[in-house]
């Protein structure tokens, strides 16, 4: 039996159609908040004492894995996959808490990507471009058309309206 764990770092997670237990059931994410300048090398600053301190405790914790056969604190598979789904997906949760569907919603194109981007930067998150996000739309069934609005042909995004109003400064 392979028990191997494909580690992977990257700064987005991929969308992916596996919808099963057993791809869900192997994902632990472990965010790093923290940003490093790289003007100071880290591990210069650690005591060679540290490091030996370090093999041992991985050690003792080796031990108590094999045993236990999980991770301490580790997720449940439904906390698992909606986490996953959820960091893979910024566009949907990004809807979910600040949109309605509405069959007579409308937001400009514009609107909804100056506030997806704003959220975005805000949550550190990989910031699409509006192609991306205008495919994302097209994808989950969002009808983005051009309408129009005061006389000028506007792009709009029919079916959703924002929950609250928030003023564009853009």
């Amino acid at each position: 039996r392979n028990y191997a764990k494909l580690i992977i770092a990257t700064n987005s997670i991929p969308r992916t159609k596996d919808k099963t237990d057993g791809f869900f059931r192997r994902m632990i994410i472990i965010d790093f908040p923290n940003q490093f300048d790289g003007k100071v090398d880290i591990l210069k600053t650690i005591p060679e004492q540290e490091y030996n301190n370090l093999a041992k405790k991985c050690i003792r914790i080796l031990k108590e894995l094999l045993e236990r056969r999980e991770f301490t604190n580790e997720e449940s598979l439904e906390e698992k996959w909606k986490r996953y789904v959820d960091k893979s997906d910024p566009i949907a949760v990004y809807i979910r808490n600040h949109c309605t569907e509405d069959p007579n919603g409308i937001i400009t194109f514009r609107d909804f990507y100056i506030l997806v981007t704003d959220a975005f930067k805000a949550e550190k998150i990989r910031l699409p471009s509006t192609k991306e996000v205008g495919t994302w739309l097209r994808d989950n069934g969002y009808e983005n058309k051009p309408r129009k609005i005061k006389g000028e042909s506007v792009r709009c995004i029919n079916g959703l309206r924002l929950k609250t109003t928030k003023k564009i400064n853009k």
